[in-house]
């Protein structure tokens, strides 16, 4: 039995993922892998943040009329703007997207240095994987900026050690978690799995089981990269 959480009902509260993850949905030597201890205590970053459900209607609207796909509306847009929210509250770094959607060719998407997957599913099944992309710089900016809001002024990771994929960890799960909760409480009938962590190119390969079509947003970040959301499809939109 896959042990699973449900985002939409507990929120991002310091998960701390330390069991392997099941093979049938990592393969052989993927992990689930959570934050470090300096972590699992965090709390809810929407209980510490006050964050009420109408504070980004606004945006939301705003957003929604540069593109009328209910796919990205109803799916990607939450994602997107607790990620640009999350990252300014949890790193100091701001992030911004044009909400350029991308439909990635099958044959040329792939995993780049660090990905976070969950799966949606409705009553028929699978529809679909979300996944954070991350390259290393990218990925190096937002965990040792997480870290430096969290415990203090500290030496910059160069590599992504234990601390870092715990920084982005959590930071992931808050990001889930708080859009995961707008969708619950838009009715949206669509549930979420627990969050995969990728570490390494090759983990990358089951994430096209079953894809269809791929929509790609990216988000910038200030003086930091970019990093993409995309929406792997099980059906054509």
């Amino acid at each position: 039995m896959v042990r699973r959480v449900d985002l939409l009902t507990t929120g991002p509260v310091g998960y701390s993922f330390q069991e392997p993850c099941p093979e049938r949905y990592c393969g052989p030597g993927r992990s689930m892998l959570g934050p470090p201890s300096a972590f699992k205590n965090i709390g809810s970053l929407a209980d510490d943040r006050r964050i009420r459900n109408t504070s980004m209607v606004g945006h939301l609207m705003e957003l929604q009329g540069k593109f009328r796909s209910t796919v990205r509306n109803t799916i990607l847009l939450p994602f997107v703007d607790e990620t640009i929210r999350t990252l300014n509250v949890m790193a100091d770094l701001k992030g911004n997207s044009d909400l350029l959607t991308y439909r990635d060719p099958l044959d040329v998407f792939n995993f780049k240095d660090f990905a976070v997957c969950i799966v949606a599913r409705n009553a028929s099944g699978v529809v679909g994987k979300i996944i954070m992309n991350y390259d290393l710089g990218t990925a190096l900016a937002i965990g040792n900026r997480v870290l430096a809001k969290m415990l203090g002024p500290m030496e910059a990771a160069t590599v992504l050690n234990e601390d870092i994929r715990g920084a982005l960890a959590e930071f992931s799960n808050t990001v889930i978690g708080l859009a995961t909760r707008h969708l619950g409480e838009e009715n949206i009938k669509i549930s979420f799995g627990t969050p995969i962590y990728l570490l390494n190119r090759e983990d990358g390969d089951f994430l096209l089981e079953g894809v269809k079509q791929i929509l790609s947003v990216p988000i910038d970040i200030q003086d930091s990269g970019r990093f993409y959301f995309s929406y792997l499809m099980h059906n054509e939109a």
